[in-house]
């Protein structure tokens, strides 16, 4: 089964100047095989990571980017939480910092279903001094690093890659620009860490691609 890599990796010192620029994997603006979303899909979030849970949790993070993308496909998209992974088509984990990929996805196989097994670092130290200082000073900025990383990965889970485009929350971190700037964005929308559960970080174009995708499916049938 191959494996999409949306990796979120430092580059760091360049001619003895830091640099702090995200990179992910050579990016293709391909579409991914959608998930068969005539049955709600079961979902279990593990943390790997052994360290204290952020507010308002990993767990409730991962709930509020799947509706946000449920709420992009009109509802199409229903889910429930099971807490035995193996159970579950879309399997999430937190992974411990020494794992290289901050964000990644794999397509898997269950039961004749595709699915998929998200992996996220929630470890800012490693998005670089400038990210990981704000990080260590705003707290709130953390956990939006970490929601918009699970938002990301779970978009690759439905099926869609990467875009070109600054606004899209699977814009390819490849193309480079002013990553700190991105993700301040939508940390500039938010008071408190619940707000994430109803301010949507979804662009036009990831509704617009969401949308479409599991529009061709409809019409090419199961």
């Amino acid at each position: 089964m191959s494996a999409v890599r949306c990796a979120l990796i430092l580059v760091c010192v360049l001619a003895g100047a830091s640099c702090q620029q995200l990179l992910e994997a050579p990016s293709r603006d391909e579409l991914y095989e959608p998930l068969d979303l005539s049955e709600a899909i079961a979902v279990s979030v593990i943390d790997l990571t052994e360290a204290p849970e952020i507010e308002p949790g990993n767990a409730e993070l991962v709930l509020w980017a799947l509706a946000d993308w449920s709420s992009a496909l009109n509802g199409r998209l229903r889910f429930y939480r099971v807490p035995a992974e193996e159970d579950a088509l879309i399997r999430v984990r937190f992974v411990p910092p020494y794992i290289d990929q901050y964000g990644e996805m794999f397509a898997i196989t269950v039961d004749g279903r595709r699915g998929a097994i998200v992996y996220v670092r929630p470890d800012t130290e490693a998005l670089g001094p400038a990210i990981a200082r704000r990080a260590r000073h705003d707290p709130l900025f953390r956990e939006s690093i970490v929601y918009q990383t699970c938002l990301h990965e779970l978009g690759h889970a439905l099926g869609l890659g990467h875009t070109r485009t600054y606004a899209d929350i699977m814009y390819s971190m490849a193309f480079g620009r002013d990553i700190e700037e991105y993700l301040l964005r939508y940390r500039r929308r938010l008071r408190e860490p619940g707000d994430m559960e109803t301010q949507s970080a979804l662009s036009r174009g990831d509704r617009a691609r969401i949308r479409a995708l599991y529009a061709a499916k409809t019409l090419s049938g199961p």
